[in-house]
């Protein structure tokens, strides 16, 4: 058993810190009433962020091309950055891909950005169902999700983390991620004064996984840009330079949320 495992003799923890890998077997039970992070590191969380980071006013996500046609144009398309990617390559007839460099402040400060992406958009519209609330996370907001799920759980909150993967398929950036998350979450609920074991969050079984997949890389982050499947395809689809980008811990300190149907920057 690892440490942050033990519930308490009720058999009920604090709260609870569940990882889910893929969101298509998703059912609102595993969302309704929790806190929710969606995470696809490669690439739509990471480029969400950085648009938002980035001064674009919203970010619209939607799960097909032709619905966010639609939105761009009820919108007001000057006003409007569209963009998207299916298997990683831009969308015929969209202003951009799925590439956070794309997103610079020169293209979408003032703008609503709409997106859709193979997995990313899709993951963030099944985990909102009964959310109380939700975020987006990847490495470069990294320090910024985590706190939001030690607020959560230390106030009595359930979280779910959900990896979008990679074509329906388990992704190794994301699940690493979350098991980052989960790991550091429990160092910090453990350092609080009074804490004890018997009041960690139970973690569900993907999430045990995740701390134990994310060890190799607890001190080595580029390797993890190595050895992930969709990093290869992303390096061999000309995006090499992406990847850096996806690592680069903390580079945007902001935390994107769901808000009326749209992601809108955190407030401070």
């Amino acid at each position: 058993m690892l440490p942050g495992d033990t519930l308490m003799a009720s058999g009920r923890s604090l709260a609870s810190l569940d990882v889910h890998f893929g969101y298509s077997h998703l059912q609102r039970a595993d969302t309704a009433g929790r806190r929710v992070v969606v995470i696809d590191v490669l690439r739509a969380s990471t480029t969400i962020t950085t648009a938002l980071a980035n001064g674009a006013r919203a970010v619209y996500a939607v799960a097909e091309p032709a619905e966010a046609r639609r939105m761009a144009r009820r919108l007001g398309r000057s006003e409007t950055v569209l963009g998207g990617e299916r298997h990683a390559l831009r969308i015929p007839g969209f202003d951009l891909g799925n590439s956070p460099r794309e997103y610079a402040a020169s293209v979408v400060k003032g703008k609503a950005v709409v997106t859709t992406t193979t997995n990313g958009t899709r993951a963030l519209l099944a985990g909102r169902r009964g959310a109380t609330r939700l975020v987006v996370g990847s490495y470069v907001n990294f320090s910024r999700v985590l706190a939001e799920i030690c607020g959560t759980l230390a106030s009595g909150g359930d979280v779910a983390i959900i990896c979008a993967g990679s074509d329906g398929r388990f992704s190794l950036e994301d699940a690493a991620c979350a098991g980052r998350l989960v790991r550091l979450a429990l160092r910090s609920l453990a350092r609080r004064p009074g804490a004890t074991s018997r009041q960690a969050p139970r973690l569900n079984d993907a999430a045990r996984t995740a701390r134990l997949l994310e060890r190799p890389y607890i001190r080595n982050l580029p390797q993890l840009f190595k050895d992930a499947d969709h990093a290869r395809t992303l390096r061999r689809a000309g995006f090499a330079r992406d990847l850096t980008d996806c690592a680069a811990l903390d580079a945007h300190p902001v935390l994107p949320v769901w808000v009326r149907g749209r992601l809108v920057l955190q407030k401070d």
